[in-house]
């Protein structure tokens, strides 16, 4: 059961028409090496209490202080199915369930700052319709990407999980998740200046992008074949070129940014990114959610 207001909801009413939901995300999380952080615990003077005080921690954080987040601010839209020892298991309208994954990492980040323990998580967005307990599957799966991912960056640090994964890609948290959700945030603010345009660029921005990401084969930061990029780019100087005399500061901005970022490889909006994905490949992930967003949830 689920509150809303002063009454409660059960699973399916949450999801019906009445509450807007057409389409549900189904997040699943899980604590990184947890294992490691309870062994270190053993080693201390007291290992006994050590050991005690973390479980305690733990189960403080996903038995309480996560469910003072959901009353506060989730209880209308998501139901926690799960959470308790070191997992948790949720559904709900997707744009909140994002919302509530990235505050929850951010939570769990703070409070355990000072132990090599972290969060992975999955998230599966389906139609509302569909049965939970495949959705539950996809999350589980979406879930193992993000407990797979490694990555070596340019400074041959070796960066392990610590990430969420969604679309079968995994992103860290901090890193391609951040940048992806504030390029979201920028694409509809933008499509709301836009609504009352009969033509309507950051729109049609939006389909090209998932046009191109389905046009070329990615293979960490390489594109193939490598001539898409030059079709890309000469696509989107055109596109600028039919709606330079409409164009707001704001949105010739975000053309060349986007221009930018699929030429270069490894930017995001302008912004160098160490990632082991090319920018367009992140580009393409935003701008489905973003379309996802336009379609009403």
């Amino acid at each position: 059961m689920a509150g809303f207001g002063e009454s409660f909801l059960s699973f399916e009413d949450l999801l019906d028409n009445r509450l807007g939901v057409r389409r549900m995300g189904v997040l699943r999380m899980d604590v990184d090496n947890l294992g490691k952080t309870l062994r270190k615990a053993y080693e201390q003077k007291l290992p006994l209490a050590s050991f005690a005080h973390k479980s305690r921690q733990l189960d403080k954080f996903f038995k309480q202080r996560l469910h003072q987040i959901w009353l506060r601010d989730y209880i209308d839209s998501v139901i926690i199915i799960y959470s308790g020892g070191d997992d948790l298991f949720i559904v709900g309208n997707w744009v909140n369930v994002l919302k509530f994954a990235k505050t929850i990492n951010q939570l769990f980040v703070e409070t355990f700052s000072e132990d090599q323990i972290s969060l992975s998580a999955g998230i599966s967005l389906v139609e509302s319709k569909f049965p939970i307990i495949r959705a539950a599957e996809s999350a589980a799966n979406e879930e193992s990407v993000a407990k797979q991912f490694g990555y070596v960056d340019t400074k041959g640090i070796s960066r392990f999980k610590q990430s969420i994964s969604i679309f079968s890609t995994a992103l860290r948290w901090n890193v391609e998740f951040k940048k992806i959700i504030d390029l979201c945030e920028t694409w509809e603010n933008l499509l709301r200046n836009q609504e009352k345009k009969e033509d309507n660029v950051v729109k049609a921005l939006l389909r090209r992008i998932l046009n191109y990401n389905e046009s070329v084969t990615y293979n960490g930061r390489e594109i193939s074949p490598i001539r898409q990029i030059w079709l890309m780019s000469y696509d989107l100087t055109r596109l600028k070129q039919r709606y330079q005399k409409r164009l707001s500061k704001e949105e010739e901005y975000f053309i060349d940014k986007c221009l930018m970022d699929i030429v270069v490889g490894n930017t995001i909006f302008g912004t160098h990114i160490d990632s082991p994905y090319h920018s367009l490949q992140l580009w393409a992930i935003a701008a489905r959610l973003v379309e996802l967003k336009v379609r009403n949830n």
